[in-house]
């Protein structure tokens, strides 16, 4: 195999991790322990975006929430990430044809074993 074939396939092992994220355990964990369930989908999918905009969002929302006593930096880092998380997820399964993380776990399998 050569670095040509060994990207592609890990781009398709890549696409279909991303596929099979639960969308209600990303939004469990961003609503209980968000800044961790954010990295830890970001390191399980290597999909970075949603935690660096979530760290964006904080520091935009570090001075809001002096004033509103920290409502807003609670509530808009882990929502900015978990709505990208699952836009990213529904996006890959739309694009691989797939219905559910169960079809996309099965492919990554087969992938992984080549």
């Amino acid at each position: 195999m050569d670095y040509e074939e060994y990207q592609k396939m890990q781009s398709e092992i890549n696409e279909a991790k991303q596929a099979g994220v639960r969308c209600w355990a990303v939004v469990l964990g961003h609503l209980f322990i968000a800044p961790i369930s954010s990295l830890y989908y970001s390191a399980r999918t290597n999909y970075w975006k949603p935690t660096l905009f979530a760290t964006g969002v904080a520091g935009i929302a570090i001075p809001i929430a002096l004033v509103d006593m920290g409502i807003t930096l609670s509530f808009a880092p882990p929502a900015t990430s978990a709505a990208m998380i699952i836009a990213n997820t529904t996006e890959k399964r739309r694009k691989l044809k797939l219905f559910g993380p169960e079809q996309a776990d099965h492919i990554r399998f087969d992938l992984e074993k080549k």
